[in-house]
């Protein structure tokens, strides 16, 4: 664990080389069935982070082997749908996350519900389905806020200007756009 609050902290910092090193280290530490799957996790998500979506999709893979519950089982899947967003393979990830929201929705895990929505936003805006992109960004902002996540209402409200771009609501999307900024600028975001 403490091998893994670090990596997130190093990651954080975009200090990835030595957060992978953190994240090897408690990948040979994790004996235990309860530990193998936040380590798997946690590399599938550093590598997404760096760019390196294809190889954080076969991690997420082995992470799910190991998955004990159907939180961590939306977990992995939300991660993996990432990845399928970067190489745009967004019909495979569409699925992902309609298999992953039962699963988050059921588990209670109001942040990755936030996330699942806005990944999927993203996913319907590359299809050109607006309306539907608007919807998922307002639910990944309701979420966000229930969770109490600046980061994730920052996202949130820039998928919204997104959408409200796309449908030719210039002034709004301006405006959620400049929502976003405030609150990245206010918790001092280094993303």
């Amino acid at each position: 664990g403490a091998y893994l609050r670090a990596a997130r902290d190093l990651a954080v910092q975009f200090q990835h080389a030595q957060a992978q090193a953190l994240i090897d280290r408690a990948a040979r530490l994790a004996s235990a069935p309860e530990h193998q799957f936040p380590v798997r996790l946690a590399r599938a998500r550093l590598l997404l982070e760096t760019g390196r979506a294809a190889e954080s999709i076969d991690a997420c893979r082995t992470a799910l082997e190991v998955a004990q519950s159907g939180a961590q089982r939306a977990l992995g899947l939300i991660t993996m749908a990432g990845g399928m967003r970067i190489l745009d393979r967004f019909a495979e990830g569409m699925e992902l996350l309609k298999e992953a929201q039962p699963l988050a929705v059921e588990a209670g895990l109001t942040l990755e519900r936030s996330r699942l929505h806005h990944l999927r936003g993203n996913l319907l805006f590359s299809f050109g389905r607006t309306t539907e992109c608007l919807q998922e960004h307002e639910a990944a902002l309701r979420l966000a806020r229930a969770a109490g996540s600046s980061e994730a209402e920052a996202a949130a409200l820039g998928g919204v200007g997104d959408a409200c771009y796309a449908e030719g609501r210039v002034r709004t999307g301006y405006e959620m756009f400049n929502r976003c900024v405030m609150v990245a600028r206010v918790q001092l975001f280094l993303r």
